[in-house]
């Protein structure tokens, strides 16, 4: 084990023994860590053992998750409780009228991080996997709105206002807890092979993440893969193109992408391209093949 490795282990145990006591004032049974097939999740459920502290393990399936993800979760980790949504993923999409970009994450809002408030979450977030979360702490008070606001700081920082903090989470925010906020991807997988942990065969198979299928905060390179590896979902997502369409235009809605196909509209969300760079794209189509 690197000396540097063990020093961050001892850092993020001492956090959750810390934080224990706060979390067993919520829930009877401690923390609540939020696992989800992946990398890190894994080592976030180690380290909870590790520490020994009062703990529930929770998968919040999407309807939209990689079928090796859910297939791994339940044969090499059956202590995770697993909980279902009360809408689909698809159904989601098409009350709301649109499918997901990186700009309006309404699925990950209303899939996942609307439960669970009123207790104190664990996540495996870093603040080396995105730019976006470069920002965030070892600990975070996540307010209940439509848009989520964050109060964040060191367990230090969060020390010096204890009570203040507690106070303000009972039954309206989430308090997060991310101990690996400051672990490498080479430290996670250090770990892993130390500890002789299994991984999700995807990673395997050149996957980097194994979130959600489609997602639009997944790399371009991954989504094409995706789009390689899974034609079903593919199919399932132009299918509720079609849909969503029609729901639009038999409401007297205007649809922006009306000379193109369902499956040009998917190829356009697909590659966040513009109106203007699909329809480009649909004429150069039509160019090359003389219609």
């Amino acid at each position: 084990m690197r000396i540097d490795l063990q020093t961050k282990i001892d850092r993020s145990i001492k956090i959750l023994k810390k934080m224990e006591p706060i979390a067993l004032r919520y829930r009877a049974h401690g923390f609540i860590g939020a696992f989800s097939g992946g990398k890190d999740s894994q080592v976030i459920r180690q380290l909870l053992n590790m520490a020994e502290v009062a703990h529930t393990m929770k998968y919040q399936w999407t309807t939209i998750d990689p079928p090796e993800v859910y297939r791994f979760i339940i044969d090499q980790y059956p202590d995770v409780v697993i909980e279902r949504p009360k809408e689909s993923f698809w159904r989601l999409c098409y009350r709301h009228g649109i499918l997901p970009t990186q700009f309006k994450r309404f699925c990950c809002r209303e899939l996942k991080e609307s439960r669970d408030f009123n207790c104190v979450t664990v996540t495996g977030v870093r603040a080396a996997e995105s730019y976006r979360r470069k920002t965030r702490q070892e600990v975070e008070i996540q307010t209940r709105r439509r848009h989520p606001d964050y109060v964040r700081g060191t367990l230090d920082e969060f020390n010096m206002y204890k009570q203040t903090h507690v106070d303000c989470i009972q039954g309206k925010d989430k308090l997060i807890v991310n101990p690996i906020i400051d672990w490498t991807e080479e430290d996670v997988w250090d770990f892993l092979r130390y500890m002789d942990l299994p991984s999700c065969e995807l990673y395997d198979r050149g996957y980097t993440r194994v979130g959600c299928l489609f997602c639009p905060m997944a790399s371009r390179r991954s989504l094409h893969m995706m789009e390689r590896d899974y034609p079903k979902y593919k199919e399932a997502f132009i299918r509720l193109i079609g849909r969503i369409r029609e729901k639009r235009r038999s409401s007297g809605g205007y649809d922006i992408y009306q000379t193109l196909t369902d499956a040009q509209v998917f190829d356009a969300w697909l590659n966040k391209y513009s109106y203007k760079k699909a329809l480009a794209n649909s004429c150069q189509t039509c160019l090359n093949l003389d219609i």
